[in-house]
């Protein structure tokens, strides 16, 4: 008897891979509803912005020189090389020198309200589980207060499994810490 194996391609479905097993059946088709498929989550990259850290070095002339560093973390054992969305592959097709990056920029304003303003942007690779953090330094007037912030992914170049924690920001001077009434149980 004459057998042909069906083989039915792989199909991506709303972040989804439904894999279908193919089946030996005669030339006949093999209905839909005897076919058996199996889904499965699509591992992702998932880039946290995990923490900015603003020091003071020095002080001079009524200036104020910070050291800021930056840290991303892959929280993913998937390598951002491995999830790509279609804009990170057309950019990476366009400029072979940027495969396997993703753009990430440190910026900062007058807080509360000032109008961000670049500090810089650099481009990492990152593996799976692993982080990698960027230092920097900034002279800033000392009378003002300053919110610091990282952007992992500005550009939207990998498909991550959780795409709402690419931003973490810091406040130069931190805040004040106000303390909370504590109230006592009447004895």
């Amino acid at each position: 008897m004459n057998r042909l194996k069906k083989v039915v391609p792989v199909v991506f479905l709303s972040g989804l891979l439904a894999v279908s097993l193919a089946s030996s059946a005669s030339a006949q088709q093999v209905p839909a509803s005897s076919q058996k498929v199996i889904a499965t989550q699509v591992a992702k990259a998932d880039l946290v912005a995990e923490k900015v850290e603003v020091k003071l070095a020095y002080e001079l002339d009524g200036m104020t020189y910070l050291d800021i560093s930056f840290t991303i973390y892959n929280d993913s054992s998937v390598p951002i090389r491995n999830s790509p969305s279609a804009a990170g592959k057309a950019a990476w097709k366009a400029d072979p020198k940027t495969v396997s990056t993703f753009e990430n920029i440190m910026d900062y304003r007058d807080y509360p309200n000032g109008l961000y303003r670049m500090m810089g942007t650099v481009g990492w690779n990152l593996e799976g589980h692993t982080r990698f953090t960027y230092n920097m330094s900034l002279k800033v007037a000392s009378s003002g207060r300053y919110q610091f912030r990282v952007r992992a992914d500005s550009k939207n170049w990998i498909d991550e499994s959780n795409e709402s924690n690419n931003e973490k920001t810091a406040i130069w001077p931190p805040l004040p810490v106000i303390p909370l009434p504590v109230r006592r149980s009447p004895d």
